[in-house]
Order: structure tokens, then sequence, then C-alpha cells
């Protein structure tokens, strides 16, 4: 699959900041092309992101190589087509069980943010939460707390709207 080695090296890099961009890059391709690997991919990319921002994570030295050795290889495999990223979204799962500091676990929020960047960017909501596999209901309490509405600093018009529609058609 497309984007898993780009993951694995900015991992190996725990460059943050590439791993959100192409978290993103990912979810546009995964909704154009209504893939769901790729969602769940984007997902992953985002909670790796997440987990390289966590110094907490790192302390316990063994766990940590034996985690980053897991999602190394996993990532190989999605790259060659011979795992799901459902197996890389249970080592992450694994990763907070053992440290247990959250409730919701990385890949649950990470769910729910990319759920909100759907949305943020024209998705319904139904279909938004559809996606990433996350109650309606948690979407919106995330909607509630950002200010998407506030983003776009310019109002389009509705014949500009038609035009960036035909484009994309």
């Amino acid at each position: 699959m497309k984007f898993a080695l780009d993951a694995l090296n900015f991992f190996k890099k725990t460059d943050t900041k590439l791993l959100r961009n192409l978290s993103d890059k990912i979810l546009i391709d995964g909704f154009i092309e209504k893939n769901n690997e790729l969602i769940n991919l984007s997902i992953v990319v985002h909670s790796l992101s997440k987990i390289c921002e966590k110094d907490y994570y790192k302390k316990d030295g063994v766990y940590w190589k034996t985690f980053v050795d897991k999602i190394q290889a996993n990532l190989e495999e999605v790259a060659s087509d011979k795992a799901q990223v459902i197996i890389l979204e249970k080592i992450i799962v694994e990763l907070d069980n053992h440290f247990g500091r959250y409730k919701n676990n990385v890949l649950h929020r990470s769910k729910i943010r990319k759920g909100s960047t759907l949305y943020a960017w024209g998705v319904s909501l139904t279909l938004a939460s559809q996606m990433v596999k996350i109650p309606e209901i948690e979407l919106m309490k995330q909607i509630g707390r950002t200010k998407i509405v506030d983003e776009e600093a310019q109002i389009k018009t509705i014949s500009e709207r038609l035009k960036d529609a035909e484009e994309i058609l």
C-alpha cells in the first residue's frame, strides 16, 4: 500500500510534523478513492505522530524497542500488501494498554481527530463518522470544541463553489 514506506521513514526519524502532514494526505486519497484501508492508515499515522510526541512511552526502553520493531515490520508488510492496517491498530492499542494513561487510547482519539478533519473539509457528519468508525456524538463533541467554521478566512460565492466542484469532477 502506498504511503506506508513514507510513514515508516518519518516514524524512524520521529518527525511528528511530517507524520501529521502525511496523515492528512493519506486521508484525502482514502476519501477520494473510497478506500477504508487508506483512511485507517491515516489514523494510524496520526496516532504514531502523537506517540512520538510523548516521552513517557519511551521510558520503558525494552517495551518501546519492541513496539518500534513491531511497527516497522508491520509497516513494511503493509507497504508490500502482505498485511492489513488493523494489525498496526492492535499494536498501538497494546502500547496504550501497557501504559494505561488514558480512558480513550491514542488510536481512538486519532479517529475522532480525523473524522473532525473530514467534517471540516465538507464531508457530512454521518459519512465522516462512518468512515472513521466513530459514533456521531463523539465527533459532535470534538467539533463543538473546535473552531472549524472560523478556519476559512473568506466566503466563496455560489458561482465560485460551482466552479470548484466542476474542477473536481
